[in-house]
């Protein structure tokens, strides 16, 4: 008799030890997944003030207007080496 109940109780411990890990392990995944959520956010701030600097030259312009594109994008690549950007302009008759 004392044989089986000791039994139990390994066997509780166990059960016990095999909950807490789980709940170690899904509360470890939920704060990945908070902090990924956050870094993707601000990674979709950075794109969007970059490209704002850019977006009023869409479309067709005046000459002046792309003079004004091109000293945009050289001030750019003059400050900032790992965005740089080039392209390419084409007359439409």
């Amino acid at each position: 008799m004392e044989n089986a109940s000791k039994a139990l109780i390994i066997a509780g411990a166990i059960l016990i030890a095999i909950l807490l890990i789980s709940i170690g392990v899904i509360l470890i995944n939920s704060g990945r997944d908070i902090t990924s959520t956050g870094t993707a956010g601000m990674n979709s701030q950075k794109i969007q003030s970059f490209n704002a600097q850019f977006t009023p030259y869409e479309g067709s312009h005046t000459g002046s207007e792309l003079a004004g594109l091109i000293a945009a994008i050289r001030g750019n690549n003059a400050s900032n080496e790992s965005q740089q950007i080039t392209g390419t302009f084409c007359r439409h008759g």
